[in-house]
């Protein structure tokens, strides 16, 4: 089992075209006029909820095992120290809304890399 940084972890984290299913209390900001394009500021945990490639299971307050959805990984160990500080950062990304070809649905997808903001506090 490898120990990685949760930098390192979400850049191997590839989510583009990722189905996101939006809550009322994820804060989103918009980013365009007519409404297609969101960005998204959430909390790694309900991040680890809102999307379906990973998930955590927290050993205690010093451990996070991740299980990344990849076919050399596997199982990947999270650092302790980044674990603590992910309390304080938020992930945030870009949303689009894509209708299907016969335009009777629409649906948010992820567009791009997922991005950390800098720890607080």
């Amino acid at each position: 089992m490898r120990r990685i940084t949760l930098k390192e972890f979400l850049s191997m984290w590839n989510v583009t075209n990722e189905k996101v299913f939006l809550t009322k209390t994820e804060p989103v900001r918009m980013l365009d006029e007519l409404g297609d394009h969101f960005l998204v500021r959430a909390r790694f945990e309900n991040l680890l909820r809102m999307l379906p490639r990973a998930y955590a299971h927290i050993i205690d307050s010093e451990t996070a095992v991740l299980f990344l959805d990849t076919e050399e990984d596997g199982m990947i160990k999270l650092k302790c120290d980044e674990w603590r500080k992910n309390t304080k950062r938020y992930i945030y990304f870009e949303i689009e809304h894509r209708w299907t070809p016969d335009f009777m649905d629409a649906d948010w997808y992820v567009v791009g890399k997922l991005k950390l903001t800098k720890p607080r506090g």
